[in-house]
């Protein structure tokens, strides 16, 4: 016989832990387990440059009472690009409105992070001014408009590298908690990894 009070106390007991702090191996402790998954909004300024209406956007998920925050995917450099009106933390000017959001955020007593991405094949060469570049150079024959990648040399992907570690410490002084590295959705780091990708490269390979 299905006890019906006992499932019911189960599932509060559950929902009730999704307000209790939760303590992250780095030490720092989440007031809750409620998260606000990145999104890509598109609504900084053309230039990178955070906007007045994304600030708002994202201090007012923070005052929700949300214990962790997640910024949209930012590019990491101006090869990096991936859309239209991305925020970007490529280079220090970025840093002071961007310190500004922080601080209106942490007075909600939220954990913040901002998300760093780089396009790789996916980057806009009308945005970037160059090229795409990825883990190899491909094609996609059933994307009309697919711009066919360079391969990244071994010097380009040490300076990506660079270009990963100097954002993480442009965010560390705007004063967010810490960063998220976008590894899905077909971006740079998917491409190194990607099973579609080693598959489709070694079936061009044969069929050669």
């Amino acid at each position: 016989m299905i006890n019906i009070k006992q499932i019911i106390m189960s599932k509060t007991k559950l929902i009730n832990q999704l307000f209790l702090p939760f303590e992250l191996k780095s030490n720092v402790v989440v007031k809750n387990r409620l998260a606000v998954a990145t999104m890509t909004t598109q609504q900084s300024n053309s230039d990178g440059t955070i906007s007045v209406k994304e600030s708002a956007w994202l201090e007012r998920l923070a005052s929700d009472g949300y214990g962790l925050v997640i910024s949209c995917a930012a590019t990491i450099s101006r090869e990096a690009i991936g859309f239209y009106n991305q925020l970007s933390v490529g280079e220090d000017p970025m840093i002071a409105d961007l310190s500004l959001l922080a601080q209106r955020m942490k007075s909600h007593n939220t954990i913040n992070l901002i998300q760093l991405c780089h396009a790789g094949s996916r980057a806009i060469h009308s945005l970037t001014g160059v090229k795409p570049k990825s883990a190899s150079s491909y094609s996609v024959p059933m994307i009309a408009d697919f711009e066919t990648p360079e391969m990244l040399t071994v010097t380009e992907i040490k300076e990506i590298v660079t270009d990963f570690a100097d954002a993480c410490e442009r965010v560390e002084m705007a004063g967010f908690d810490g960063v998220e590295l976008h590894g899905a959705n077909g971006f740079l780091i998917t491409q190194f990894i990607s099973s579609y990708l080693v598959y489709w490269n070694c079936f061009r390979s044969i069929k050669r």
